[in-house]
């Protein structure tokens, strides 16, 4: 069962950690959550560079996705799923219409804890702005018939440099 707001809503601020933190209530729709830009991104780019930098932004900072090039950006919300709950990230329609592509990537286990990555593909031959704050992705929140009994969930992720092992270019 997918939750509805009303879930999302209590969960996220009825227990320590709740299920989004920080949770803001505009970004709550009727059955998923608008996450937001975080303050740490990494654009793959063209060329040799052997080093992975990622950039940090300040809050309402801007930055381009150039076309046809792939980003990374750290959500800014921190997600602890119960044992009994899982998610999974989507793009805004607003980001489709502009040529943004989200790779798709697995659910997120129960009891996972930590950051969510998103990672899009600029499409189009424009480049495409976002900025620290800005909603970027959405996550919708299943329950499972019942808990889970393997407890092992994703790594937690906290940055970005921890989680990209290596330099990363689009190859559009």
């Amino acid at each position: 069962m997918i939750l509805p707001s009303q879930e999302i809503e209590r969960l996220s601020q009825g227990s320590t950690p709740g299920l989004i933190h920080p949770f803001h209530e505009p970004n709550l729709r009727a059955s998923s959550y608008d996450l937001t830009v975080g303050e740490e991104y990494y654009i793959g780019r063209d060329g040799a560079s052997s080093t992975l930098s990622t950039q940090r932004l300040k809050p309402r900072q801007s930055f381009t996705i150039p076309p046809h090039a792939v980003c990374f950006i750290l959500a800014a919300e921190t997600i602890h799923l119960p044992a009994d709950v899982t998610a999974k990230v989507s793009l805004r329609m607003t980001h489709i219409y502009a040529g943004m592509v989200l790779t798709s990537q697995p659910p997120f286990d129960p009891r996972y804890h930590g950051r969510v990555v998103v990672m899009l593909h600029n499409l189009s031959s424009v480049p495409f702005h976002l900025k620290c704050g800005e909603r970027v992705a959405t996550i919708e929140f299943a329950r499972l018939e019942e808990e889970s009994l393997k407890s092992k969930a994703h790594r937690s992720v906290t940055t970005l440099e921890e989680q990209l092992p290596k330099p990363f270019a689009s190859s559009l």
